[in-house]
């Protein structure tokens, strides 16, 4: 008798976990493991790569990846702003002349409308003028 009940209970909690999920896909909610989205837009720095030589004017550019509205993409240069992008794609000419030669770090901060940011890896070059 008691393997009855346990069983039965059993039974009982199988078709409650059926049935929530029933609801819940009717409701347009998603059922099962699913793919985490990303909240926040995700920028990277495409160009120029990691440790390249740079001179004159050069071309920055960046990649985002998020399902968020993009406002602006700014450009830093040893952590001043030097270019924007409102638009893809997303770069910017750098006149390295105005840069001491040396190594020099790039990074690339995404804003979406709301105005939250979020950087990417510093990127090092150098400039050699």
């Amino acid at each position: 008798m008691y393997r009855f009940i346990i069983g039965a209970a059993i039974l009982v909690g199988i078709a409650e976990v059926a049935h929530w999920r029933h609801q819940k896909s009717k409701k347009g909610a998603p059922i099962g493991p699913q793919e985490p989205r990303p909240s926040h837009p995700h920028v990277s720095i495409t160009a120029p790569g990691p440790g390249m030589c740079v001179h004159g004017e050069t071309l920055v550019g960046a990649e985002l990846t998020g399902l968020e509205t993009i406002g602006r993409v700014e450009f830093d240069i040893n952590g001043e702003t030097q270019g924007t992008a409102n638009a893809a794609p997303f770069r910017f000419v750098w006149d390295t002349t105005h840069t001491p030669n040396g190594p020099a770090t790039l990074r690339a901060v995404v804003y979406n409308e709301a105005g939250r940011a979020r950087s990417s890896s510093t990127v090092r070059v150098k400039v050699e003028n």
